[in-house]
């Protein structure tokens, strides 16, 4: 067993000597001070602790079994092979020696230099200097001479008068009377030592509690040696009165308890010692008074696990169901090293032992974190359509001819015609979400009817417009605002661009066609563009995914319903400032989007804030031209920005970029799509 049991037939000293005679017969000293043998039954040790956790903290199990226990417990043994690794705030746990432990703690190895610097009279100054040397010759294991410098420090000689109340002189003296492994055992007196433990408690209590805890500690543990368990608890307790979270102290408290048979009162102070330091659990499992009552620590073991799982389980499972959605949407997600862990702590949990959950246990209190910030990450697009009033709408369609026509048939065989059908002006939105499924953007459509309009193409001056005529053959569906950062950054990954709502700008012409075709595979959409290297095809209007308006299309959706003044400008009743952010009310930047009124038909920011691309080809002679095709040079934008002045508000106004086009922070784009 690696604690000494008061009651077991062999006093402290004994239990020493024994320790040191094995260390020298087999010249295995300093293997002696780095590992523990822990007696561990069978029957616990199966819930507390797997192999592979026990691999981790470089304890290694031992399949012989040991025989050191009371008669019909049968155990396998843990050896901690480094435990100067320390549990808790101690740096030598599972010591076979008290005192070893005890001056690993803090105060008593404080440099001289430093006890100097809070000397406040020369007799104080004489006292430290003892007090040096006693240091000295106890790390010469001259225990003796040790302790005639410690009298001179706290009594005084011819010289000098001593200074009694310095706590770490009577620590020390404390210490070497309690013995150890490496000490004379022939000046070891577990009274004194006591004594000496207390007093250094007194001197410490008011300027330094946690030394005072540590010398209460070293005076609980000289009584139990005495078998004074009465002092012992006493004693004990005053320690973690003035160190609430001092492992060591609880788990001698409940070591006590047991040893008084008071399992009821010593577990729950195992289950704070064990909450400070989870090798609490494993250094019970292996102590005599804790194998006097097997029965109640095995309950305690198999109910502190119950308990962890019911904390930490619940926490995973809620935080896997809050990412369904990107679980359900995003194929990626499942193979995440994250997701794949979370599921396993699901499926697994509940079979582990307790010493492997406390291992996890912070990183599993941290895995419903984690996985909310990775889903927030996520990107998620659903598309929902919204039904609408039915309108009359022209289709072509092919007259197929009968078999048995005959003649008619070689005179003009199948012919195309148009027909009037009904159809849905329903609109659709986007919305944007994470993986938890927080919206974090909606992208609105409405639905404009196909029809026919005068399209009004500007001169040189911007004087007089020259009108012509555009078709609309096919209703389409138009954002009813600019396509903003955080819509942006939602599917281009190197978007280096901050989220939110302002209109995404600086995207040339060919970027804004890659957003479209990623757009359309998100939401489950036909990609509108085919792209080869360079070249860039359009599918054509019986494409249904998403892309650029063409210009007619733009220009009909931001004039629709305005009213034509003296001036060629197009307003509605309102005025510019209310309708558009320009010149002379945008302060030089752009705005979030949707920030001033719409026109008519819902769509805002159609004026002013950014230009937008469209799909068509810039021809200063061809104005019938939609779409790109192979060498095109010139691409068309419309609308005003934020920059703009108030005359070039006008529906008409009409620009053109280079390809590929420089970054503009005035430019961005909105997507469309053919309705039907």
């Amino acid at each position: 067993m690696s604690n000494y049991v008061f009651g077991s037939g062999v006093s402290y000293q004994q239990y020493l000597q024994a320790k040191s005679f094995v260390s020298d017969i087999t010249s295995g000293q300093k293997r002696a001070s780095k590992a523990v043998s822990l007696a561990v039954s069978t029957q616990t040790r199966q819930i507390l602790a797997s192999q592979e956790a026990l691999a981790r903290e470089q304890i290694h199990a031992s399949e012989k079994i040991s025989a050191e226990l009371s008669q019909g417990f049968e155990a396998l043994s843990w050896e901690l092979e480094d435990v100067n690794r320390g549990i808790s705030d101690l740096k030598a746990s599972f010591h076979w020696g008290f005192s070893e432990m005890i001056g690993q703690l803090g105060g008593m190895n404080d440099a001289l230099q430093e006890l100097l610097k809070i000397s406040k009279t020369p007799v104080q100054t004489v006292a430290y200097n003892h007090f040096e040397i006693a240091r000295d010759a106890a790390r010469q294991r001259l225990h003796g001479e040790a302790l005639e410098e410690l009298q001179k420090a706290i009594e005084g000689d011819h010289t000098s008068p001593g200074y009694k109340l310095e706590w770490r002189f009577h620590q020390l003296v404390g210490m070497i009377h309690l013995g150890s492994v490496n000490g004379d055992l022939g000046l070891m007196d577990l009274s004194k030592a006591e004594e000496s433990f207390l007093r250094a408690a007194r001197y410490a209590r008011t300027d330094y509690p946690k030394d005072a805890a540590q010398a209460f500690l070293g005076a609980g543990w000289a009584a139990y040696c005495q078998g004074k368990m009465a002092e012992s608890l006493a004693h004990t307790e005053d320690a973690i009165r003035l160190n609430a979270t001092f492992g060591e102290a609880l788990f001698q408290l409940a070591k006590v308890r047991m040893a008084i048979d008071a399992p009821l009162a010593a577990l729950p102070a195992l289950a704070k010692a064990i909450e400070v330091d989870k090798l609490y659990a494993l250094k019970a499992a292996g102590d005599g008074d804790f194998h006097r009552h097997e029965k109640q620590l095995f309950d305690f073991i198999e109910a502190l696990r119950q308990e962890k799982i019911r904390l930490l389980l619940p926490n995973v499972e809620a935080a896997l169901r809050e990412i369904d959605l990107w679980l359900s949407h995003d194929n990626e997600a499942v193979g995440e090293p994250l997701i794949a862990s979370a599921r396993t702590v699901c499926a697994d949990l509940r079979n582990w032992p307790l010493f492997d959950i406390l291992s996890k246990t912070p990183e599993l209190s941290d895995l419903p974190r984690k996985l909310r910030e990775r889903a927030a990450s996520a990107r998620i697009i659903l598309r929902t359509a919204v039904s609408g009033a039915q309108y009359a709408a022209e289709e072509s369609y092919i007259e197929e001819v009968p078999q048995n026509a005959g003649f008619i048939r070689k005179l003009g065989g199948p012919k195309q015609k148009t027909r009037v059908v009904a159809r849905d002006a329903g609109a659709e939105f986007l919305s944007f979400r994470d993986g938890t499924g927080a919206e974090r953007s909606r992208m609105n459509f409405v639905h404009v009817q196909p029809r026919s309009f005068l399209m009004y193409v500007p001169s040189a001056d911007y004087k007089q417009d020259y009108k012509r005529k555009g078709k609309l053959t096919k209703g389409f569906l138009l954002a009813t605002t600019p396509v903003t950062e955080e819509q942006y950054g939602s599917l281009v990954s190197e978007s280096k661009i901050n989220s939110g709502d302002l209109p995404v700008t600086s995207v040339n012409w060919m970027q804004a066609v890659d957003y479209c075709n990623a757009l359309s595979q998100a939401a489950g959409m036909e990609q509108a563009y085919v792209i080869d290297h360079e070249s860039i095809a359009w599918k054509g209007f019986g494409c249904l995914g998403y892309r650029l308006p063409t210009e007619p299309e733009w220009e009909y959706a931001c004039l629709s319903g305005h009213e034509r003044n003296g001036e060629g400008n197009y307003f509605y009743s309102a005025s510019v400032d209310e309708l558009a952010w320009f010149e002379s009310n945008a302060g030089g930047k752009k705005h979030p989007v949707a920030t001033k009124a719409p026109n008519s038909l819902g769509l805002y920011d159609m004026l002013g804030n950014v230009q937008e691309w469209v799909l068509d080809s810039y021809y200063e002679t061809q104005w019938d031209h939609y779409g790109p095709s192979a060498g095109d040079g010139w691409k068309i934008v419309r609308g005003g920005s934020f920059a703009a002045s108030a005359s070039y508000l006008r529906g008409g106004a009409r620009r053109h970029r280079e390809l590929p086009s420089r970054s503009d922070g005035r430019l961005g784009f909105r997507v469309c799509r053919t309705a039907w």
